[in-house]
């Protein structure tokens, strides 16, 4: 749970993902769980019709950086099918660099819709390079894994919530 006092809002994408990706032995399950954050959207950029994850519930936006990250999980879980699909939809999103020749990259969501919660995301996270939606990207055409230093961390079996 990332809200528990806002049911709208109680789960955040981010929540599944992560947890697998920095946790030993985290139950595959998570990411199916994440299924709650799936949605099709519309591409601002280009018109481009994109499935992927959206941030929460509100399914208004793909969320690109968290569409990354569960293609992420999906590689290192076996379902490289599934991270294989999920790449591909986020390409639909290439954006030119305005600033440099031969250069793009991906935007921060699919549309404005909205950022975890109810608040508006901000002008150009439709339209404009993300850092964060690029590094994910690369994070899974490389299959690295910036979180693997908690999965050699030793979390003792009483706090190993995800076994229970």
């Amino acid at each position: 749970m990332a809200w528990p006092e806002n049911p709208k809002y109680r789960y955040a994408l981010d929540n599944h993902s992560w947890a697998y990706l920095i946790f030993k032995d985290h139950p595959i399950n998570t990411l199916s769980s994440a299924n709650r954050f799936k949605c099709i959207q519309t591409a601002s950029i280009n018109g481009n019709t994109i499935n992927g994850y959206d941030t929460d519930e509100d399914r208004d936006a793909v969320f690109i950086e968290g569409t990354g990250q569960m293609a992420l999980a999906f590689t290192l879980s076996g379902q490289k099918e599934l991270s294989d699909y999920y790449l591909k939809e986020l390409f639909k999103l290439k954006i030119s660099s305005t600033m440099h020749t031969n250069a793009s990259g991906l935007p921060y969501s699919s549309n404005l819709g909205t950022a975890y919660g109810d608040a508006p995301l901000w002008f150009g996270a439709d339209t404009k390079i993300a850092i964060s939606s690029n590094a994910w990207y690369l994070f899974t055409k490389y299959q690295f894994n910036p979180f693997a230093e908690g999965i050699k961390t030793s979390v003792p079996k009483k706090d190993q919530f995800w076994l229970n």
